[in-house]
């Protein structure tokens, strides 16, 4: 036996009616609700600044850039320290470590290049100009430019900020 259909009720009609109605406004012109915040447990904590570390937690090269600036004269700034340098500007390398390249620049576009090696890195001239050995101490070996660029007369200062001491 089949049963009859009942026929909506008003009142069934306008509940379902107002249902869809309701459910197709919210997000489309419907007042506009702030959502809860999240429970205090799931709150991500917010990233606090971060002090320098201490200098004898750091890298040498950080250490290095952190004195170089601070011991640098104006106008004079580091603008680069590049590392895994195979050799300084008009040598290469015969033996030893990988070192790195510190680029120190003014506001005219001059710059003053500093290469530091390991102690036991050797190796051969291949120009006219190379980059002038300064000095050597026991683990370090300090390289600049053949010729210092105008103005520049901070190699001392470079030398203490590096701790490269005779």
């Amino acid at each position: 036996m089949n049963s009859p259909r009942r026929p909506l009720t008003s009142f069934s009609r306008s509940l379902v009616l107002g249902a869809l109605t309701c459910a197709g406004l919210s997000g489309c012109g419907g007042p506009d609700f702030k959502p809860l915040p999240p429970p205090r447990h799931l709150r991500k904590a917010r990233p606090q600044v971060a002090q320098d570390p201490p200098e004898s937690a750091m890298a040498p090269v950080d250490r290095w850039r952190k004195r170089l600036r601070r011991l640098l004269p104006a106008p004079w700034k580091v603008q680069a320290i590049d590392q895994q340098i195979v050799a300084p500007a008009g040598r290469s390398r015969i033996s030893g470590g990988r070192g790195l390249r510190i680029v120190i620049s003014d506001q005219a576009g001059e710059a003053q290049v500093f290469w530091v090696f390991p102690r036991d890195w050797r190796g051969r001239v291949q120009s006219k100009a190379p980059a002038r050995k300064v000095l050597t101490d026991e683990t370090y070996v300090l390289f600049t430019d053949a010729k210092d660029a105008p103005g520049w007369k901070s190699t001392g200062e470079v030398q203490i900020a590096l701790g490269i001491t005779n």
